[in-house]
């Protein structure tokens, strides 16, 4: 049943995706900064699912015979490479969704019907800072050592060293400010939408749409 899962969430992960990529950037050259920010999330989620697709193939080579080759798989190149495009994916995923929310909330408060959106310049440099803080966190347990190797999952596990505590923790805390500040602009924006109505339908959709993310 968890292999059954796990494919099927690799499957939809990458072809859903790639669908929302081929969407968004079906014209680059004109492009809103939410729909920009859609298309980061779809792309790091795609990394996420294909990440996922080579663990549930090492599964599927080594089905029955794991324990010949454990060893071997988390000690390799292979087992690093996953886990840190593993955490890099899911913590830009995070924070482009914060980004997002912290987005929906300036559009919806300062734009009018004929007002321009959040400048993309501006948005492109937010961007560029979330992948920047999301590579930090996926290299930091390669500076502390081979943490990606203590399981097969090649996630950094705390399992007993304070440095690998020390990190999940941060994570988990870090992750915990970005939902929280997700919750309080989702929140405030669906109090302005009970207040008044929108100038732009765009907006009221929008907002629900990322909210839905």
């Amino acid at each position: 049943l968890i292999r059954i899962g796990v494919w099927t969430i690799v499957f939809l992960a990458i072809t859903c995706n790639a669908l929302v990529l081929a969407t968004v950037f079906r014209s680059p050259f004109f492009i809103s900064s939410i729909k920009l920010l859609i298309g980061l999330i779809a792309s790091v989620n795609m990394l996420m699912g294909t990440s996922s697709s080579v663990l549930a193939s090492v599964d599927a080579f080594t089905f029955g015979v794991f324990a010949h080759y454990g060893a071997w798989w988390e000690a390799g190149a292979g087992c690093h490479t996953v886990g840190l495009l593993s955490i890099f994916a899911s913590e830009a995923s995070i924070f482009l969704l914060t980004l997002a929310a912290l987005e929906r909330s300036f559009s919806v408060k300062h734009a009018t019907k004929f007002e321009t959106k959040s400048p993309l310049a501006g948005m492109r440099i937010a961007m560029f800072f979330c992948f920047m803080l999301a590579f930090i966190m996926a290299v930091i347990p390669v500076l502390g050592g081979k943490e990606y190797g203590v399981s097969p999952l090649c996630i950094p596990l705390p399992f007993g060293k304070p440095t690998a505590v020390s990190y999940m923790v941060a994570l988990v805390l870090l992750n915990s400010l970005c939902f929280l500040v997700m919750t309080i602009a989702y929140t405030k924006l669906y109090c302005s939408l009970e207040k008044r109505e929108l100038d732009n339908i765009w907006d009221c959709s929008m907002v629900k749409h990322i909210a839905l993310l």
